[in-house]
């Protein structure tokens, strides 16, 4: 294969697994079949096609356009090595998870994704004690020991590779200090120890009656979605709603029918929101589990920015910019999106509350954003710890005690695979989130608070979205008038949300 081909088949092998992912996680499919993906391009992820984009990458100039798309091109082939190496398990792995039913409460199966709903949604803290045992006794016997496989034959690889570790894997393919991520977010952790222990405290005490000394995960998952705002985020009307202020930034929300919906709720569905760009920028899926009231808008809000920037990609960009590149942007579009269910004015346009109406939702929201930046935290930091040292002793007890410290709420250490993203994903989301409070910042002061309804900011979104990911989250902040990325932004609005 010459380099136009290898790319061709990249582009081509992308979209075909792309959907196959697309129809499981949705619940259209009972399995996953990889194989029959992977029989149509036979030695594509091979080593010599490897070496054919390193001698392109090296001998293009530094500073030329060759040279940033061969460079993401090359980050994302060593993915899709790494993918086909475990392709068996993967398979394995979502089919089980995906076909399995557990026993949450005696007498009562359901299937493994929808106890995740169940977690969410029961009142009652004896029912959540016995589902949670149930999970974690499924997640032990069924899940743990592929996702420990995969490990295993993942750092064989990346050591055969000439890395140290994934973790120098990562920062040497990426560019991304993701030691600098981890110093920035653990000196956050210590900047909003007080306020978390204060707010988290309180909510437990008026919600469960229990100190956060007996808090459990599940605890934290029930408190975190809290019914009593439901009324407010009528579910007949989320559409209509979010549709109403896209319409008047100038932007059509299907992209020209590019977009596909999928919001029903399905047995076998991933109870995870996720947008699947099968051929970009012609073909997107955005799929959300309904769970009912906020987390059902800001979910949809999330995947309809990553939907309209692949929907928006310039259909003559090259493969390496539509589908490689840094995956911080395209999280920084769908937290741009999703961060409206916390901004005061749009809530007071589209819902009809503020915080002089509402305090109590604000603060809801605030603590809710508080949890998960310093669960990413901890996500960051353990990882680093799981991947600079081979071998899964005692990681299990490592999980525990860094989400403990992070989250003040017990951990099973059953989760010590299963709570991790792929490939450092977790540091691509810290990026986003500083990216997206610079968008907000940028966007405020050049068009007003109101700027979500001004089709200058439509316009500007499109131009960006265009780009698909040609530059990174550094760049595009820099690009439009906003400081180095830092978590500064994100402890300023969450410091407005909790002691306003």
């Amino acid at each position: 294969m010459d380099l136009d081909q290898i790319i061709l088949g990249i582009e081509r092998f992308s979209e075909e697994i792309s959907k196959e992912y697309y129809l499981q996680g949705a619940g259209k499919s009972a399995e996953v079949n990889f194989d029959k993906i992977y029989v149509k391009y036979p030695g594509l992820f091979s080593k010599n096609n490897l070496q054919k984009i390193k001698d392109e990458l090296q001998r293009s100039s530094p500073d030329s356009e060759d040279h940033r798309r061969l460079k993401k091109l090359y980050e994302a082939f060593y993915g899709g090595i790494v993918s086909e190496l475990n392709k068996d398990l993967n398979t394995e792995f979502l089919n089980s998870e995906a076909g399995s039913k557990i026993e949450i409460l005696p007498g009562k199966r359901v299937p493994y994704r929808s106890s995740v709903m169940y977690m969410f949604n029961e009142a009652s803290r004896e029912k959540r004690e016995i589902a949670g045992s149930a999970i974690e006794s499924f997640v032990s016997k069924s899940l743990n020991p592929i996702l420990e496989q995969m490990y295993e034959k993942e750092q064989v690889y990346i050591k055969a590779s000439g890395f140290t570790n994934k973790v120098d894997m990562f920062c040497t393919l990426s560019g991304i200090d993701i030691y600098e991520i981890d110093d920035i977010m653990q000196n956050f952790l210590m900047q909003t120890e007080d306020i978390y222990t204060k707010h988290l405290g309180k909510l437990s005490n008026k919600k469960l009656g229990l100190p956060i000394a007996e808090l459990r995960r599940h605890d934290l998952m029930h408190l975190m979605r809290d019914a009593e705002y439901d009324g407010l985020f009528p579910k007949d009307q989320m559409l209509n709603k979010i549709s109403g202020f896209v319409e008047k930034m100038g932007i059509d929300i299907s992209a020209g029918g590019n977009i596909k919906f999928d919001l029903d709720a399905r047995e076998n569905k991933s109870p995870r929101a996720f947008c699947s760009p099968v051929k970009i920028p012609e073909e997107v899926y955005l799929v959300i589990y309904p769970r009912g009231g906020e987390e059902d808008y800001t979910a949809f809000l999330h995947e309809l920015g990553h939907a309209l920037h692949f929907a928006n990609v310039n259909c003559n960009l090259g493969f390496e910019y539509k589908w490689c590149g840094d995956n911080s942007v395209t999280e920084g579009y769908a937290m741009t999106f999703d961060h409206f269910t916390m901004n005061e004015l749009w809530m007071t346009r589209y819902i009809g509350v503020n915080r002089e109406t509402c305090k109590e939702y604000f603060e809801h929201k605030g603590l809710n954003e508080l949890i998960m930046l310093r669960r990413h935290a901890a996500k960051v930091h353990y990882e680093i710890k799981l991947n600079e040292t081979g071998g899964l002793n005692s990681k299990k007890n490592l999980y525990a005690d860094i989400f403990e410290k992070a989250t003040k709420v017990k951990h099973s250490p059953e989760y010590y695979l299963l709570d991790v993203d792929q490939y450092f994903y977790c540091a691509r989301y810290l990026r986003a989130w500083m990216l997206q409070a610079n968008f907000h910042e940028y966007l405020n002061g050049k068009y007003g608070d109101n700027w979500f309804e001004n089709k200058k900011v439509g316009d500007f979104f499109k131009d960006m979205w265009a780009l698909g990911q040609k530059y990174d989250a550094d760049e595009l902040s820099q690009m439009n008038g906003g400081n180095k990325l830092s978590a500064t932004p994100l402890l300023n609005n969450i410091t407005m949300n909790l002691l306003n």
